[in-house]
């Protein structure tokens, strides 16, 4: 009978892989972080001035930052494809997101940022009328707005939570492509992944009392265990055509 792997299952798998190899993920989890922080911590430096331009110009190289988010995004991902599947895994993974990819790293991020931008647009439009009328009567329908808002950007999100495994997996697809694919192959498997990333929220919390620390193992064990959810995932499929 085909079926995919519980939740245990897949953390099972990553905490077998890791074993050994933590060093190398914390590493490779330095490099994605510490980049785009470092960056955002000297911007906040030379545009300390609290003036308007210092503020739009802060946003500007925040915007940029995301973006480059995006193209590591990539890398990350196929650091973790290389070493879940077994294959040789190397700490250069990480920037195959600049070696020709850039564009799609970029356009998964923007779609990412348009949706969550889009599912608050009725929020955003309630509060300024709020502050417009101060009528107390848009109290219940900016908290409705906020609440489908974050609901819809979830959804959606889930649905194309898939893209950037297969933009490593498939290298020659589209970006349509990408985003039809992932919105297909998770029918059904959103409320899986939604509970396998609410499950790593007791560690989380665990970690601030490590004052962050602990997040150099948890980070490891999330990637491990959400690339073995999508390598399930496209085994499941695969087998429904078999």
């Amino acid at each position: 009978m085909n079926r995919t792997k519980t939740s245990y299952e897949l953390k099972m798998a990553a905490k077998d892989q890791l074993l050994n190899n933590y060093g190398k993920m914390i590493s490779a989890l330095l490099v994605v972080d510490l980049i785009p922080t470092f960056i955002l911590l000297l911007a906040s430096d030379f545009l300390a001035a609290d003036t308007l331009i210092n503020t739009i110009l802060y946003y500007v190289i925040y915007f940029m930052v995301s973006l480059l988010v995006g193209i590591f995004t990539l890398g990350n991902v196929k650091f973790y494809m290389n070493f879940c599947t077994g294959r040789d895994f190397r700490l250069s993974d990480i920037f195959y997101g600049f070696h020709g990819h850039q564009d799609v790293g970029i356009l998964l991020i923007l779609v990412n940022i348009g949706i969550t931008f889009l599912s608050m647009v009725p929020f955003l439009i309630s509060v300024g009328a709020f502050l417009f009328t101060q009528s107390a009567f848009l109290y219940p329908v900016m908290a409705l707005t906020l609440i489908a808002g974050v609901l819809f950007a979830d959804i959606q999100l889930l649905s194309l939570s898939q893209c950037f495994y297969i933009a490593v997996d498939f290298p020659d697809y589209s970006i349509r492509q990408i985003l039809s694919m992932s919105r297909r192959i998770m029918k059904g498997h959103r409320a899986r992944l939604f509970y396998i990333q609410v499950s790593f929220l007791p560690l989380a919390l665990l970690c601030m009392f490590t004052m962050g620390i602990g997040l150099l193992w948890l980070y490891p064990y999330m990637n491990s265990t959400l690339t073995h959810f999508y390598l399930d995932l496209m085994d499941y499929h695969a087998k429904q055509y078999h």
